[in-house]
């Protein structure tokens, strides 16, 4: 299931982001000036080797999706299928 999330920007207009394995798990960032931006987040496992140890350490990518205006409301419109 894929999260959707649907920014209202103060002159009525109304974007829709969608989680998906291009655009990453959703997070919402509140700025200092009001602002809203949404964020795709990738992240990727730790790989151990046989004997314990760290082959590849986790990674944390985030990628900016959206930045919208101060007085922008954020819904969570909830999950939706995810195309299969």
């Amino acid at each position: 299931m894929s999260t959707v999330i649907d920014v209202h920007t103060p002159d009525g207009d109304r974007h829709r982001h969608v989680s998906s394995a291009q655009n990453g798990e959703l997070e919402t960032r509140h700025l200092a000036d009001g602002a809203i931006e949404i964020i795709g987040l990738h992240l990727s496992p730790e790989v151990r080797g046989r004997d314990g140890g760290v082959l590849r350490p986790a990674t944390r990518r985030e990628e900016v999706l959206g930045r919208y205006s101060a007085g922008s409301k954020v819904v969570y419109v909830g999950h939706g299928p995810t195309g299969r």
